[in-house]
């Protein structure tokens, strides 16, 4: 039997609505996402290309529950999609060992932004390794270590939970030269305001 159009734009006009009105609520819960991102991004050990890279998962993530929502109102059959994706992921979790390191790692780099064991620019050692250097870089699965010798080692993030880890001070050098940036950044701003002589 054939659907009349009465009834199409009955059954379609709460999706639709939906669909809109979530769109335009992501986009204010995105831009808000990205501020609070770059907020921890400026007071933890995390390169700006983890923060966009965790920013979009979430987003997109989003954005396909939205998708979802919109096509159950729309009398779409959603849970069958879900199960597949679901046992999808469980035979691949299952399957293959690099998807739990991949993870491990993942859930390690949150747990870094915690508990903070290194700072950017500062010297550790991973022992009884023996991996020692200066932090260069942290991202969702590694973080890199500058050695002596100027080569670098990329140490996966989930390392840091099972070996003990020996911290230097920070350098005193990045501390002077962010203190002169300031006050010359405050000599600057001064000149500016001060009335020009007559």
């Amino acid at each position: 039997m054939p659907v009349s159009p009465h009834h199409l734009l009955v059954n379609l006009w709460k999706p639709v609505l939906v669909l809109g009105g979530g769109l335009v609520f992501l986009n204010y819960v995105k831009r808000g996402l990205f501020r609070s991102l770059a907020f921890v991004q400026r007071r933890a050990a995390l390169s700006v290309g983890s923060v966009h890279a965790i920013g979009r998962f979430a987003t997109v993530t989003l954005y396909v529950l939205l998708v979802l929502i919109a096509l159950r109102m729309a009398g779409f059959q959603v849970t069958g999609i879900l199960d597949t994706f679901a046992g999808f992921l469980a035979v691949l979790g299952v399957g293959m060992v690099a998807v739990w390191t991949m993870l491990s790692n993942i859930t390690a780099t949150f747990l870094m932004l915690i508990w903070k064991p290194y700072e950017l620019g500062q010297c550790i050692e991973i022992l009884p390794d023996g991996i020692k250097g200066k932090v260069l870089d942290s991202n969702l699965m590694f973080t890199e270590i500058e050695e002596q010798q100027g080569t670098s080692v990329l140490v996966p993030n989930n390392l840091f939970f099972q070996r003990y880890v020996r911290r230097a001070p920070l350098p005193v050098e990045a501390t002077v030269l962010l203190s002169a940036q300031l006050r010359a950044g405050l000599a600057a701003r001064e000149e500016t305001h001060r009335p020009a002589a007559r």
